[in-house]
């Protein structure tokens, strides 16, 4: 079992915001197509050790009574490290937990979007679709170069 075991390690997860507020003035169609930002941010605390902070937003913060039927955002923060044992250098280290912890957290990401919106009972729940999460992070990255 030794040698199948992952190296990061998962500690924590937990929500730091959710903002719903829901549009008592939409009159368009319960379906509609979901826009959503996705932004993912690490932040280093020790040597091999990464917070994690996966932001969404669904919709707009500011509509109109036409515009969407609902605003939501929510932040989930995840605790991570890697192993003692993992001995791949410090920048393939510092690649692995950025890349592998933020994959690991976003299907929280996913089910708490669909247990609000769910228990909301004013909306169709949301099941945001799976995403890349590589090609998300890789894009940040070279927005910011």
């Amino acid at each position: 079992m030794n040698d199948i075991k992952s190296k990061l390690i998962f500690h924590n997860y937990w929500v730091e915001d959710i903002v719903y507020r829901y549009n008592n003035s939409y009159e368009g169609q319960r379906d509609v197509e979901l826009k959503a930002k996705i932004n993912v941010n690490h932040r280093t605390l020790q040597d091999n050790e990464l917070l994690v902070f996966i932001n969404c937003e669904l919709f707009e913060q500011n509509f109109t009574p036409e515009s969407n039927p609902f605003y939501l955002n929510i932040s989930i923060v995840g605790q991570f490290s890697l192993s003692s044992e993992y001995d791949e250098g410090r920048e393939t280290s510092e690649k692995v937990l950025k890349l592998n912890s933020s994959a690991i957290l976003f299907p929280y990401v996913r089910s708490t979007i669909t247990s609000i919106t769910s228990n909301a009972n004013n909306v169709n729940p949301v099941i945001l679709p799976p995403i890349n999460v590589y090609k998300l992070i890789e894009s940040k990255e070279e927005r910011a170069n």
